[in-house]
């Protein structure tokens, strides 16, 4: 309960009364309750004056007090969970100055709650939240490792199933379904294979692209191993390197340098601009930065995407146990499109990753 506890101290130092945290993502950092309520009311009510308490739906109660020392309450499937809400707060927490998360509060939720209960937004909790969330503990750190393993895992089925003439949807569906046989239930997001010129758009889709002899694949896969997301992307190759057009060797070699360079060199004490421009400085030294056109990179942990964000103009300093992708890329269009990633986390001793899937994979 330590980063409730210093939730409710940061609440204090910014004169606030209360927040109102409805994320569950959050939710799960601030109580050790993780819920998925789809369309139900989920909300923590975090109080300057100590009552607490965490609103579920009526189903979830029994679980919720399981994982936590706060109060739970519930609402049925027929009761307005806004009028529920409001009568557990207590009087002399009326009238409110709060802050919430400006990302995920709603304008439905801010006005069905007003209606009960009278406040001010004052602040958004959102950056504070994301900033504790960056900052990954050893058992945390563990779960991503072993989630990156099975990502490992799942690159190699991309190896095994690559052949002239299957389709990037035909692909995916197979190294997802095989990854299911092997205990994987949830992805972090849908598997991204595109062949050849598809790859230029960085989030294509996968589709009826069928694979030639000779031709990039660009494989972007993750999965969700005990509610912690691997992310890794790898290039792999139908065909002969030696068949590889110097064109064609040099943006990958590029893209590989800047991956491998920015690795190597980020150090704790950097700020996040600083890690991103030692990939871009190489990729634009070789003549391509205009090609580059994403962040370098992305936070992981309970989510794919998180704080932090490796990207230019940033003066976010880099700690120990901070937990991000190192992505380099270059996309052209009609062309080519390459991108290599391994996510990782900063240490003493560098950035270790949690992926360690060979490079250029060829058959």
């Amino acid at each position: 309960m330590t980063r409730f506890t210093d939730f409710k101290t940061w609440l204090k130092q910014e004169k606030l009364d209360a927040a109102i945290v409805t994320s569950p993502i959050a939710i799960f950092e601030l109580t050790g309750y993780l819920s998925d309520p789809h369309e139900r009311f989920l909300a923590l009510f975090v109080s300057a004056k100590d009552n607490d308490f965490l609103m579920t739906p009526a189903l979830e109660v029994n679980m919720a007090e399981e994982k936590t020392d706060i109060p739970v309450f519930g609402a049925t499937d027929d009761q307005n969970p806004y009028e529920e809400f409001s009568k557990h707060i207590k009087k002399e927490d009326k009238i409110l100055n709060i802050a919430v998360e400006y990302d995920h509060f709603t304008y439905g939720r801010m006005t069905n709650i007003k209606k009960f209960t009278p406040f001010s937004i004052k602040e958004d909790a959102t950056s504070w939240l994301e900033y504790e969330r960056m900052f990954k503990t050893p058992e945390q750190i563990k779960l991503l490792i072993e989630s990156g393993e099975k990502a490992d895992l799942m690159t190699s089925l991309v190896k095994k199933h690559i052949k002239t003439g299957i389709t990037e949807t035909q692909l995916k569906n197979v190294v997802e379904q095989e990854m299911r046989e092997n205990g994987i239930e949830e992805f972090s997001f849908s598997t991204l294979i595109l062949f050849g010129d598809h790859a230029a758009d960085p989030h294509g889709e996968p589709g009826d692209r069928v694979l030639q002899d000779n031709e990039f694949v660009l494989a972007d896969l993750g999965v969700m191993w005990m509610g912690y997301a691997s992310d890794m992307t790898r290039m792999f190759y139908n065909g002969d390197v030696a068949s590889l057009s110097e064109h064609y060797k040099k943006i990958h070699d590029l893209v590989q340098l800047a991956h491998d360079k920015a690795i190597a060199e980020a150090k704790i004490g950097m700020t996040a601009s600083e890690v991103d421009q030692i990939a871009r400085d190489v990729i634009t030294d070789g003549g391509y930065g205009d090609y580059f056109i994403h962040r370098l990179g992305h936070g992981i942990g309970r989510s794919c995407h998180e704080y932090p964000s490796i990207v230019e103009g940033s003066d976010l300093e880099i700690k120990p146990g901070m937990c991000f992708s190192i992505e380099p890329g270059i996309y052209i269009h009609g062309d080519i499109g390459v991108r290599i990633e391994d996510c990782g986390y900063m240490s003493e001793e560098g950035f270790i990753k949690f992926t360690h899937s060979p490079y250029l994979i060829t058959q």
